[in-house]
């Protein structure tokens, strides 16, 4: 491993990148040569993205990924994690931890280890290392004391909630409820991420898992046989980025949903962070972007059985320019909704997925659309039905 323990400095490298009105689908936003979108934060309205391989180093966007600036030099190597705690900006990487406290402008080295994960809680700082168990420091990277061997190769990320710690590791979940003073092993799965909703908790890795005993026992819930690299809850919905594409799950992961619009050739995802205007998925060469509204958009008002399949009328009709529309599903079934203008042409995707039975209503933004006659049509299974809408601005 390099020993760098000095100051760093660079050119500040800008690359910007159009994006189309592509509604319904991803839309590339970053491209960068030989290296894959590893890791996705965000801070103060600035997002961060850390890249892994030959040219790795992490960019920051103030503009939700229109234009990026490189805040690293190439002598960091391959970002596996990026912290964000206060005035400072963390980078794990393969040659360990590096610090920045003037906003990416020089860097200093801090710990000595391949560095794969980092999480903060109160004024610690706990670095998850490839062989080396986990770190921690008291005093923003001063001093660290390994905390937990653990007999592990890989620790590749950590939650921590109050004195409860989760571990997740190549060869399994470790748990602590003594802030990582002592240990157990809960589960033998291969672990890449953890995230929670409520008193849930997530795990990614060789499939998805829960836990709804603070981590004590874990439970497979779908995705098997998939490896998940990315797992990220926002509000609710959990997104996965996993080899076989990205998904989503609106109930704790019991059932999952593909979301692959817009992705051409690969579909290998690594990471995955949302806000609230945003998801953004990490691929090799590539990160996407697609609006939250967009790709959450259907809410489920009952989930009392309906008698029969069902498409309203929207609501206000007509609108300006946001109205909702609210449709029933009697039967597990394959959903599509979707609005065309007046010569048949698809306006956008508003539902494109199984949906259990149910009621449901969708909102349809139409902000950047022309006054005019649109119809919305719905597709399930055998059952079609259209109705118009008209929107007056």
């Amino acid at each position: 491993m390099r020993k760098i323990i000095l100051i760093l400095a660079f050119v500040i490298v800008h690359f910007t990148f159009i994006i189309e009105n592509c509604v319904g689908q991803w839309v590339q936003c970053f491209y960068t040569e030989n290296a894959a979108v590893y890791a996705i934060k965000e801070k103060d309205n600035n997002i961060y993205i850390g890249t892994y391989g030959s040219n790795s180093g992490i960019y920051r966007s103030s503009n939700n990924g229109i234009n990026w600036t490189k805040i690293t030099p190439d002598t960091i190597g391959q970002i596996m994690d990026i912290g964000l705690k206060d005035s400072m900006i963390f980078a794990a990487s393969q040659f360990g931890l590096y610090l920045s406290t003037n906003d990416g402008i020089s860097w200093s080295y801090i710990l000595n280890h391949n560095c794969l994960t980092i999480e903060f809680s109160n004024s610690n700082i706990f670095v998850g290392t490839k062989h080396g168990g986990i770190y921690s420091s008291s005093n923003n990277g001063l001093n660290w004391t390994n905390i937990a061997i653990l007999n592990v190769t890989y620790v590749n990320d950590l939650l921590i909630q109050g004195s409860l710690f989760i571990a997740g590791t190549g060869e399994g979940i470790y748990r602590s409820t003594n802030s990582g003073i002592n240990w157990v092993k809960t589960a033998n799965q291969y672990i890449e991420k953890l995230t929670y909703s409520g008193s849930e908790l997530f795990a990614g890795g060789l499939g998805f898992f829960k836990s709804t005993n603070n981590g004590l026992n874990w439970t497979p819930s779908g995705l098997n046989n998939i490896i998940i690299f990315g797992l990220y809850n926002y509000s609710g919905t959990l997104f996965s980025a996993t080899h076989e594409g990205f998904y989503i799950s609106k109930n704790a992961g019991n059932t999952w949903f593909v979301k692959n619009e817009g992705i051409t050739g690969d579909t290998n995802f690594y990471s995955v962070y949302a806000n609230s205007n945003f998801v953004f998925a990490g691929q090799y060469l590539h990160l996407f972007r697609r609006e939250l509204n967009e790709i959450i958009v259907i809410k489920n008002i009952s989930t009392e059985i309906p008698s029969a399949f069902s498409l309203e009328q929207n609501y206000p009709n007509p609108f300006n320019s946001v109205t909702k529309i609210q449709f029933k599903v009697a039967s597990d079934k394959f959903v599509k909704l979707i609005v065309y203008d007046l010569k048949g042409r698809e306006i956008k995707t508003l539902v494109n997925e199984e949906l259990n039975p149910g009621t449901y209503d969708v909102q349809f933004d139409a902000g950047n659309l022309p006054s005019g006659v649109y119809f919305y049509r719905m597709e399930a299974g055998k059952f079609m039905e259209t109705r118009k809408l008209i929107l007056l601005k």
